[in-house]
């Protein structure tokens, strides 16, 4: 229930606007097999479990630009660098 209402705050926000409580998880994966894919599912996938409201390849700019640069910007692109490269193969 809970997760179905933070899901529908993330289609209702203006896109400027973050969602409260948005993150990108950290990969805590030691095996690179099991880290690339968490990387990819990331890119792929929403994981609002763990904060992913949306998958990072659905973000609209202003989540990672602007005052959120910060916090977003350099994570999604490792991310997104990352599963362009696989997912072109």
């Amino acid at each position: 229930r809970h997760r179905d209402n933070v899901i529908n705050q993330a289609t209702l926000l203006p896109s400027s606007l973050p969602p409260p409580g948005l993150s990108i998880p950290d990969i805590r994966e030691k095996n690179p097999d099991e880290a690339l894919k968490a990387v990819l599912s990331q890119w792929k996938e929403a994981d609002v479990d763990r904060g992913l409201m949306k998958a990072l390849k659905d973000w609209p700019v202003t989540w990672y630009s602007g005052e959120n640069k910060d916090k977003f910007a350099m994570k999604r692109f490792s991310r997104q660098v990352i599963a362009v490269e696989y997912i072109d193969k």
